[in-house]
């Protein structure tokens, strides 16, 4: 959880050796604890702690990326949305 109005750091995924970088504006949900919506009160934040397993690239890292399923050769493959 953080304030709503917080600051995200800035957060890159390292995949195949080339960093993917998350914004910020989708690392803090902009719903609040108490069902509103906004930049007051306590919000979730997109990044959570796996529990023993592996981690899991949820919506904050697909929103940043186009993604495509091989699904004939089993593989994944990522674009960054922005140069950076």
């Amino acid at each position: 959880m953080a304030d709503c109005g917080a600051a995200a750091p800035r957060v890159g995924i390292i995949i195949g050796g080339k960093t993917f970088w998350v914004d910020g504006r989708d690392l803090v949900n902009n719903e609040t604890v108490g069902g509103g919506v906004g930049t007051v009160g306590t919000c979730a934040i997109a990044v959570q702690r796996a529990a023993g397993g592996d981690a899991v690239l949820g919506d904050a890292f697909l929103k940043n990326v186009v993604a495509v399923f091989d699904l004939e050769r089993d593989e994944m493959g990522f674009v960054g949305r922005t140069a950076e």
